[in-house]
């Protein structure tokens, strides 16, 4: 269990620093991959944890969540559903 919360907190943390390093406000994008990167590492701990694996659950989960939810934003971005929620 405890492997499992350092393995998430970790992911998390590697995820806000790669969003923060190009000094702006993050985006539709960036917004989407740490989400889907925070559900699917959770996930994949979880899913993980059945099978004695919950680290390796995390990582995949957090991979595949991360670049699920940066092509959902990335597809917002290019529709122009997100203009409501930037403020430049």
């Amino acid at each position: 269990m405890i492997r499992t919360v350092i393995t998430l907190t970790a992911g998390f943390l590697m995820s806000m620093i790669l969003c923060a390093c190009d000094g702006r406000r993050p985006g539709t994008t960036e917004k989407g991959a740490l989400g889907g990167a925070a559900i699917g590492a959770g996930l994949g701990a979880i899913v993980g944890h059945q099978h004695g694996r919950a680290g390796e659950g995390a990582a995949i989960g957090g991979a595949a969540g991360a670049l699920t939810g940066g092509l959902i934003g990335h597809g917002m971005e290019e529709d122009g559903r997100d203009k409501r929620y930037r403020r430049y």
